[in-house]
């Protein structure tokens, strides 16, 4: 009977060791670049195991040196949980780290309202909002809101929820609907009633795999001067607008209503800067086999970006390079 005991420990021991393996042990796919100047470039893609690789070769891109998540208990607003909100920040952060971003930075009111009276801190950062509601102390007054006057300094506002301006929030978590405070007015579909479904996609988000299909806060498609970068009819389900020097991105889908599908790819339009002048130049796909593998991208000028993604449909991981 001790034998058998000490097979059976043996047997267990084993199994539990292969568990942690198994739960451990995620080979992970790294890219490098190698660049001559000559037009093309060799991209070198490591890893263990089988992986979907996709590329885009981007001009006109401009990516933000820093990115301000906005969290605050005291000022969550009405449309979106303290706690969805946390959860849903938290995850972008994790997934801009895992395509090589990391200057990513939680703020709060506070910090907000310092950020957005400093002209020198605007110019090629962005403010993330996703409460749908600016707080208070950042926004007193129909003329006096904080977040027009980052944007004039050259700040970039990612902004999801009702047209912004159009409500504040109180400590309480509250919100007042401020007459005549909204930026875009009747172009917003500020639906109460039912999603506003869009099935066209524009050539980014057909490039990028942007898959929202919902716009119940989008901005009308042909509002002067935007741009749609998500999939649209008559609302678009993310534009991006030029503001002051900085410029505006508005997302037609409540962050509490995105699937992970949504997150990655609008996580891979931030990491890679697209704007309003952003032109897909190339795309491409391959299938990596066990090991190393590389590829060739061509017509790439001074100035473009190189984005490189793993994972089918969505990327799971990425990498800008600069070229």
């Amino acid at each position: 009977m001790k034998a058998i005991h000490v097979i059976l420990a043996v047997a267990c021991a084993v199994m539990v060791a292969g568990a942690a393996v198994a739960y451990c042990y995620q080979p992970g796919t790294g890219f490098s670049v190698s660049d001559d100047g000559s037009g093309s470039a060799t991209v070198s893609v490591s890893g263990t195991l089988p992986a979907e690789i996709a590329y885009r070769l981007l001009s006109g891109t401009e990516i933000p040196e820093r990115i301000y998540l906005f969290l605050d208990p005291d000022y969550t607003g009405g449309f979106v949980s303290y706690r969805d909100q946390d959860k849903m920040l938290s995850s972008l952060k994790d997934m801009m780290s895992d395509r090589g971003y990391c200057t990513v930075e939680f703020i709060d009111s506070e910090r907000l309202a310092q950020l957005c009276t400093d002209p020198s801190a605007a110019p090629h950062k962005g403010i993330m909002m996703i409460s749908g509601a600016i707080p208070a102390n950042v926004y007193p007054d129909v003329s006096n809101n904080g977040l027009e006057t980052w944007m004039s300094n050259g700040g970039t506002v990612y902004w999801a929820g009702p047209d912004m301006g159009l409500y504040r929030a109180d400590a309480d978590g509250d919100n007042e609907k401020v007459e005549g405070g909204g930026r875009f007015g009747d172009a917003v579909n500020n639906s109460d009633d039912k999603p506003f479904l869009v099935g066209k996609a524009s050539p980014i988000a057909d490039a990028m795999g942007f898959a929202c299909g919902h716009a119940e806060y989008g901005l009308k498609a042909d509002y002067p001067g935007s741009v749609v970068l998500g999939l649209y009819d008559d609302y678009s389900s993310l534009s991006v607008v030029p503001a002051g020097l900085g410029r505006i991105y508005v997302l037609g889908c409540p962050m509490s209503s995105l699937d992970v599908e949504s997150l990655y790819t609008y996580v891979d339009m931030i990491v890679c800067g697209i704007t309003e002048n952003t032109v897909v130049k190339d795309t491409g796909r391959m299938h990596k086999g066990y090991g190393s593998d590389s590829f060739t991208v061509s017509g790439i000028a001074a100035g473009d970006i190189l984005y490189v993604t793993s994972g089918k449909p969505v990327s799971v991981n990425g990498k800008v390079f600069g070229l």
